[in-house]
């Protein structure tokens, strides 16, 4: 569970962190791992996320129209009965 630390500064900007310490055995040897979480920093990578979301609906935007003036008209219907095809 983590621990609320709360703001650093401030600011209107300021990030809230959280804690959260753990501990681990790696290669037989015991560690305290403490995690730090930044408001921040989500933020920042949701508006990557954004980003690249928006990047790649506009690629595909374009790929569709550029496919739809492309396309080979195709016609509906019969090019022989079925008498004929036996």
């Amino acid at each position: 569970m983590a621990q609320e630390i709360g703001r650093l500064s401030q600011g209107p900007s300021a990030a809230e962190y959280r804690i959260q310490s753990m501990e681990r055995l790696i290669d037989g040897r015991s560690f305290r791992l403490i995690v730090v979480y930044s408001s921040n920093l989500d933020a920042r990578k949701q508006r990557a996320l954004d980003s690249t979301l928006k990047k790649e609906e506009e690629r595909l935007t374009r790929l569709i129209s550029e496919a739809g003036r492309n396309r080979i008209p195709l016609r509906i219907g019969c090019l022989a009965s079925d008498s004929e095809i036996l």
